[in-house]
């Protein structure tokens, strides 16, 4: 059985949100059993987020009747505007939903695992410790529903806190595909982008509040690709994280190169070229590094997986 996360007398994992006043804060979201120094810089990249996200709440509220060229590219049917903007808007304020099956509730909580603390089940259905499962695979953070819960594993800490300023991607007009750009993107097109601790952040964040929507329906498997998620289909890209995240970075970078819109059956060609999507810019000699996962996991509570 798992020993205590938090408070060694404390056995029901109910309890985890009546304790948040003792743990550090940003606005209603808070973190857990991470070091001074982690939570110190966690504070400075949220608050950063939180700011980082005004211009694609402005941008989204453009685009319910003038779609700009972000929300055409990511989320294409302007009449889905509202739904876009109600889930960006939650998380700059971080209300506590009720996702569907939830054991607890609040406003997500991010946690610094140790060994030993806390049980959970991975993607491929395995229950382990939360942390050794970290080490093992290359995840870097780990939306645990339907809990309010974050996973933050060490390769997080190992990423750039913050963007750099030349995260734009840019489109080989000859192919109508960004392209992947190295070292800038390590892993597939666009990764520049997102792998920082800001939008990783932000992509477990929007898990949290895609899993609360009513009747919602998880996309799996998930888009990383910025290639594959533009392909996406309307519906499709509401249901995809990294797609609110391609939209919300790219304009907060002021990016303006996009991919011309295809038709239904072009998207859906383009979706499945996983090799003409993952283009490589020419002009670099340099080598791709390791891949850097985030992924939503399911919290498992059928064999003593947390002690609070």
């Amino acid at each position: 059985m798992a020993t205590s996360l938090y408070v060694p007398s404390t056995t029901n994992a109910n309890t985890l949100h009546e304790r948040d006043a003792t743990w550090p804060n940003v606005g209603k979201y808070h973190f857990v059993n991470c070091d001074d120094d982690i939570t110190n810089s966690l504070t400075k990249v949220l608050t950063t987020l939180l700011h980082a996200l005004n211009p694609a709440l402005k941008d989204v509220q453009t685009s319910h009747s003038h779609p700009t060229g972000a929300y055409e590219i990511f989320f294409k049917d302007p009449t889905n505007a509202p739904f876009v903007a109600t889930v960006i808007r939650n998380i700059t304020a971080g209300p506590a939903m009720y996702p569907p099956g939830a054991h607890t509730t609040g406003s997500p909580t991010f946690i610094c695992p140790k060994k030993g603390d806390m049980n959970v089940r991975s993607p491929d259905g395995r229950v382990g410790d939360a942390y050794t499962q970290c080490i093992e695979s290359s995840t870097a953070a780990r939306y645990l529903g339907p809990t309010p819960w974050i996973i933050l594993c060490p390769v997080f800490f190992a990423q750039p806190a913050l963007p750099p300023s030349d995260s734009c991607p840019t489109v080989n007009p000859h192919t109508n595909h960004f392209i992947r750009k190295i070292p800038a993107d390590k892993t597939t097109a666009g990764s520049s982008v997102w792998q920082n601790q800001m939008w990783i952040l932000f992509h477990e964040m929007v898990h949290y509040y895609l899993y609360a929507q009513p009747g919602y329906i998880n996309f799996h498997p998930e888009v990383y690709n910025v290639n594959h998620a533009w392909a996406l289909s309307a519906a499709d890209s509401l249901r995809n994280s990294e797609n609110f995240v391609f939209y919300a970075a790219t304009v907060y970078a002021n990016c303006t190169d996009w991919p011309v819109l295809l038709r239904e059956n072009e998207r859906e060609l383009l979706a499945a070229d996983r090799d003409g999507a993952d283009v490589v810019d020419e002009d670099s000699d340099a080598v791709a590094g390791d891949a850097v996962e985030v992924s939503r996991a399911e919290f498992d509570d059928s064999a003593g997986a947390v002690n609070f």
